[in-house]
């Protein structure tokens, strides 16, 4: 929320959203003689196709129909998987003790489940997946991790969702004789590690046709590669049970969920669907998730945050046992301590989110990238605090702490793409960092303690000279106006043909005008979140919620008669097996 908005006088804010403070503005139009196009689709259905680059009938077969053979591309294209592959299968064929180290989040662990999968189902057993310990041995591969990986005395060692920034670690692993395969996806490092094998299709040298698969995807094209050349009896198309968990990081790691992401996150959220692993049977249930109609939402909001979490919070293997257990009663354990851990977990979210609001209350000015921490603040929790931080105050967030465990600082950024966060800590002196990773709109960092007093200053002077995306995050764009009436099953049907929905093919944005306000209300704990009801032309009603944003039921005081604007999605909730078609306020204002 861009906090400024809430204590001026609304009326003269008539064109901007209470929750942003930003203006609103439709998309691009459809031009007229597109609706030929797509003959037999809809207008909104149409706008949606276009908005998303879609601008011919074979586009629109290939997004709605996505086809495992033809839209997920040769592994082999990627210049290092002969040579990953061979060596794993030599290593596997010749007995040699293999190490998968996967990294500590969502992306990481089901990396390693996907390795971890493979070497049971052909009854390999000489091998140890290792997920780091986020406090004691840091981000990445560290030389804590190398030194405990050493004395499991292995030939191979496979990193996933890590590897590319570690080059004095890979140095390590080579002056012993052991292979270093890396897996990652990261922003190109300064110098490449000296690694057996790289696998990362955002090398400098790389031609492989999609350049966004997330470590967890990497992985599964590289299994995909061994059992094309060596399926150890397996059956054709084995592999595809391994989609459940290429899915769940690829929506949990926020990359563009386009070309062969859609397909992975496709097919796999059919598997998820039918899932055979007990420990996700389980959560499924605690959740109280509908595993017929699972989406990409629930993954990416429910199923995520709790293996995120576990690790985070410096249960490091818990989320990898869960996906890997066969026992009920293992699983029914393993949530339980998930639920706990995240219920914790969210304790330590509010106390940094209390600390900040207090820094900046609301109408206060706030910088145009905010930068905090605190050694008591846990580092576990950061991620996910700064994402609240994002949505409440639309500024680039950078946020450290160390917490009681850990011996450096480490933190979390992230941005909405108007600006990168590891271009900015690229910026930052060379050796300021103890290491620094991530993505363009999220990333991560260690540093030593006596740096933290120096952080801030460090960050905003980078934050000067990183180039920043002309417009991004200026309006808040809508797919297209709606009527009250056109909300409907009929419209919800089409627009399911959409999903998987996520970053780059986010849920649509709808306009809703002048619509009359029946009821205001909140719920969930303390009133957290709000809910609106909306005269409809049938006499009924229809809801509006919008989650964390109960304090905004003052807006709505005068009650019944406002007219609202919504910028919403529509959805159909099936919370504890009901039913309800509704929407989801992205914002909101009142004319």
């Amino acid at each position: 929320m861009a906090v400024k908005v809430i204590l001026l006088d609304y009326v003269n804010m008539s064109d901007a959203g209470i929750i942003t403070g930003k203006k609103w503005a439709l998309k691009e139009s459809l031009p007229e003689d597109a609706i030929n196009i797509f003959p037999g689709e809809d207008r909104v259905s149409s706008s949606l196709l276009f908005s998303r680059g879609i601008k011919s009938a074979a586009d629109k077969a290939n997004f709605f129909s996505p086809d495992y053979e033809k839209d997920l591309h040769d592994p082999f294209l990627l210049r290092d998987m002969e040579k990953a592959a061979t060596r794993i299968i030599k290593a596997i064929r010749g007995g040699e003790r293999i190490v998968v180290f996967g990294d500590y989040d969502a992306d990481g662990v089901c990396g390693a489940t996907i390795f971890s999968d493979l070497f049971v189902q052909i009854g390999y057993a000489n091998f140890r997946v290792y997920i780091p310990d986020r406090y004691k041995e840091g981000y990445g591969l560290s030389a804590v991790a190398v030194e405990a990986i050493i004395k499991e005395n292995p030939a191979v060692v496979i990193t996933v969702d890590c590897g590319v920034t570690n080059f004095d670690e890979v140095e390590r692993l080579n002056s012993l004789g052991i292979d270093a395969i890396i897996i990652d996806h990261h922003i190109v490092p300064p110098r490449w590690p000296n690694a057996f094998a790289i696998i990362d299709a955002k090398k400098e040298t790389e031609t492989y046709p999609f350049k966004f698969l997330c470590g967890a995807g990497m992985a599964f094209k590289t299994v995909k590669a061994i059992l094309r050349k060596d399926n150890f009896d397996l059956p054709e198309g084995w592999e595809k049970w391994l989609l459940d968990v290429a899915a769940i990081a690829t929506v949990a790691d926020m990359v563009p969920l386009l070309d062969e992401n859609r397909a992975l996150v496709h097919f796999g959220l059919k598997v998820l669907r039918k899932t055979r692993r007990v420990g996700l049977t389980v959560l499924f249930k605690k959740l109280r998730i509908d595993g017929e109609h699972l989406t990409a939402e629930d993954v990416a909001f429910s199923v995520a945050p709790y293996i995120n979490a576990a690790s985070r919070m410096g249960n490091d293997t818990t989320s990898f046992e869960l996906l890997t257990t066969d026992s009920y009663e293992k699983a029914h354990w393993l949530v339980d301590r998930m639920v706990s851990t995240k219920t914790e977990q969210a304790h330590f979210v509010d106390l940094v989110l209390r600390d900040i609001r207090a820094k900046y209350p609301e109408g206060s000015p706030v910088p145009d990238v905010i930068i905090m921490g605190d050694a008591s603040w846990h580092p576990g929790v950061l991620g996910i605090t700064a994402n609240r931080v994002l949505e409440m105050y639309s500024r680039p967030v950078f946020l450290w702490g160390q917490g009681e465990e850990s011996e450096t600082v480490k933190g979390s950024a992230r941005s909405r793409g108007e600006i990168s966060v590891v271009e900015i800590m690229r910026n930052v002196q060379e050796g300021f960092f103890l290491d620094f990773g991530g993505h363009h709109a999220a990333g991560g960092f260690s540093l030593a303690t006596d740096k933290a007093g120096q952080f801030e200053k460090a960050i905003a002077e980078a934050a000067k000279k990183a180039p920043r995306q002309p417009g991004a995050g200026e309006d808040m764009l809508a797919d297209a106006e709606l009527a009250i009436s056109d909300v409907g099953r009929e419209l919800l049907g089409g627009l399911d043909r959409f999903e998987p929905f996520g970053m780059e093919n986010p849920k649509p944005v709808f306009w809703l005008k002048n619509l009359a306000l029946k009821h205001v209300g909140v719920f969930g704990k303390d009133g957290l979140h709000l809910k609106l009801s909306f005269h409809n032309l049938s006499g009924g009603e229809l809801n509006a919620i919008a989650f964390w944003r109960g304090k905004d039921a003052k807006f709505f005081e005068q009650g019944e008669g406002l007219l609202v604007d919504l910028l919403a999605n529509v959805e159909m909730s099936r919370f504890n097996g009901t039913e309800e078609l509704r929407l989801r306020a992205v914002d909101y204002k009142i004319n």
